[in-house]
């Protein structure tokens, strides 16, 4: 008796809510309310995630509040998005009052006396890019490759710090998507220091943190992780990697640096980014895009044939205006917006042409 009566209640229900369904789909005030709620609350959201949305991932500076005595700084200046050039800036500073925190140079520097008196020898100072390794290796070179440890400066050392270098980067990426496009950086810096109180005892100066300045307008810069890396449209990932064994399934275990990203690594001496279009920008061009492909089907249906001729015109210059707005800082090649402006309007001039025929041969057929 229970079991029947719970069957008819599920079966009362779910026939309450077939109906409740069917006068909800039947009624356009339903309709109306449903859409404009959803536009509303999608507004909404598109606005607080632009708006929130940082030009510089904070997690990239996490190096500027290391205690090691030396730290990198790199200043992001200018992109060539086409021929996929990053040019940067590199500062090395050294800081000799941590000289007495590092656990590499407590033992030598112990009071302030000792880290006042302390002698600081210069290596050569570089950025070294890393992303044509990468887009043919993988990652079994940038993340195997350890600064060697040398116990004395060499002969050509100096005691003068290194001023700025300049580095040209290459930026892995299709500027064709604009503005979907992203772009991988890969590079090592690196300036061997060493440091002694007396000039008889050296030790080698720990440290290779690192902190950046963003100054591209049109970009965010965030933090690589190991699943951009590996789905990453690279030669090794597109050809090699797909052949490969995976280690513990009859593959050779020392290749597991090509497989996995170990975010560690890149903490010193070492970096990855990837550089994208703001939020906004992507956003926009989905609204947009949405809105035209809408007013496409509506006008072309709704079009009257004495307007045949006027209206290709007006929506072709609707669709220059909206292709405009979005070019903006776009790179110089056919981008996915221009391929798009040009799919819509080919769309319009189908559906036009096919009504024009439709109708066409209703008025031509015997009554």
């Amino acid at each position: 008796m229970g079991l029947n009566s719970l069957r008819c209640f599920l079966v009362s229900k779910m026939s309450a809510a077939s109906k409740f369904l069917q006068r909800f789909l039947l009624d356009r005030r339903s309709w109306a309310t449903s859409a404009f709620i959803l536009a509303v609350s999608a507004f909404v959201w598109a606005g607080l995630t632009s708006f929130q949305e940082e030009p510089l991932d904070l997690l990239l500076n996490l190096g500027g509040v290391s205690s090691d005595p030396k730290s990198f700084h790199v200043v992001v200046d200018s992109f060539d998005t086409v021929s996929g050039t990053l040019h940067v800036r590199g500062q090395v500073t050294f800081n000799v009052n941590k000289l007495d925190l590092a656990p590499a140079t407590y033992t030598l520097f112990q009071g302030p006396d000792a880290v006042r008196d302390a002698k600081v020898f210069y290596g050569p100072f570089r950025i070294d890019d890393m992303g044509e390794t990468f887009d043919y290796i993988g990652l079994v070179i940038p993340q195997t490759e350890i600064p060697a440890q040398v116990p004395m400066p060499p002969a050509d050392s100096t005691q003068s710090r290194p001023g700025e270098i300049d580095a040209d980067l290459r930026a892995l990426g299709n500027p064709r998507f604009y503005p979907f496009d992203s772009y991988l950086v890969m590079a090592s810096i690196s300036c061997p220091s060493w440091t002694t109180p007396d000039g008889k005892r050296f030790v080698q100066v720990p440290g290779g943190h690192y902190s950046f300045t963003d100054r591209l307008p049109g970009f965010v810069i965030r933090r690589a992780e190991g699943v951009d890396l590996k789905a990453w449209p690279t030669v090794f990932n597109t050809l090699i990697l797909p052949h490969m064994r995976p280690p513990g399934r009859g593959g050779d275990r020392t290749t597991s640096a090509y497989y996995k990203f170990n975010p560690k690594l890149w903490e010193e001496n070492r970096f990855v980014f990837v550089l994208e279009r703001p939020r906004f920008l992507k956003l926009s061009a989905c609204f947009l895009g949405i809105v035209s492909l809408l007013s496409t089907i509506y006008i072309a249906l709704n079009s009257k044939p004495k307007d045949s001729l006027l209206n290709p015109v007006a929506y072709f210059l609707g669709l220059w205006a909206v292709r405009q707005a979005l070019i903006v800082g776009a790179p110089s090649v056919t981008t996915l917006v221009d391929y798009a402006v040009m799919g819509l309007y080919s769309l319009f001039l189908a559906l036009l042409l096919s009504k024009f025929i439709w109708v066409s041969g209703r008025s031509s057929s015997p009554q």
